[in-house]
């Protein structure tokens, strides 16, 4: 399932960030819509990066762009962009790490990633 290899993955590449919660969260539409509630909790430091906050409870898609682009798109453009292109795949580390990058990360993003990586 894709919801526990995230947070198995997640565990490994960063011991100071966990995803303490996750499960799916179906919308109206088909599985193109869905999208996965996260409860990311950060320690050791971490969150100083993160407005001092520990806890955040976030929503991503289920379903991304294959390369990892957080830039939020329409249905329209969802259905568009998979009929046309296919360039869709599931949610993965990656993407979290860079959705928390470019939604969360309020300060020094040299001390969150590095070459792509945590």
């Amino acid at each position: 399932m894709i919801l526990d290899s995230v947070t198995q993955e997640l565990c490994l590449i960063c011991p100071h960030l966990t995803a303490l919660e996750s499960k799916p969260t179906p919308m109206s539409s088909p599985a193109a819509s869905d999208s996965i509630s996260l409860k990311i909790e950060f320690s050791g430091g971490l969150e100083l990066l993160f407005s001092n906050q520990r806890s955040h409870r976030l929503t991503i898609p289920a379903l991304i762009s294959v390369d990892n682009s957080t830039t939020a798109i329409s249905d329209d453009q969802t259905s568009t962009l998979t009929a046309v292109t296919g360039d869709r795949k599931p949610a993965d580390v990656t993407y979290l790490v860079h959705h928390l990058r470019d939604h969360l990360l309020k300060e020094r993003v040299e001390f969150f990633m590095e070459n792509g990586t945590v």
